[in-house]
């Protein structure tokens, strides 16, 4: 290889590794200007940006974020999500009905007062509704 061609891909390279830094600088930056803390991705097309480290999800106006076309199994104020440190978890505090956690192969059911960590790209069933949750902008 010549000289000219190794300088060229060295200046390729760092250029590569610059814009990587720049990327992530911007998306850091993002996250303190928007406080963007997770996206809920609803099955129709709907996404939600959660902007608090903490929230109720289910079908009812007392629910922090509500569930859009609620089905009839999902309680008004259904589940708990908060950060603790680096994790996410959702507890359950409706009485009679289940949560189920996906992630990968693993689903967890999570019964009334329990709680489970969630994970990026975490699915959400609750009733007959399935939410995607993804971390926000970090």
């Amino acid at each position: 290889m010549s000289i000219a061609g190794a300088i060229l891909m060295i200046a390729v390279l760092a250029a590569i590794f610059v814009a990587g830094i720049y990327e992530k600088a911007l998306r850091k930056e993002d996250l303190e200007k928007y406080k963007i803390a997770a996206y809920l991705h609803f099955k129709n097309g709907y996404v939600k940006p959660v902007y608090a480290d903490e929230f109720y999800l289910g079908s009812g106006k007392n629910a922090d974020v509500r569930i859009p076309a609620a089905d009839s199994d999902v309680a008004s104020v259904h589940a708990y999500i908060y950060r603790d440190g680096e994790y996410f978890w959702i507890q359950n505090i409706a009485r009679n009905a289940p949560i189920y956690v996906k992630y990968f192969n693993e689903v967890v059911q999570i019964g009334h007062g329990k709680k489970n960590m969630l994970r990026n790209n975490s699915r959400i069933k609750i009733g007959k509704n399935t939410i995607v949750f993804k971390r926000g902008v970090m």
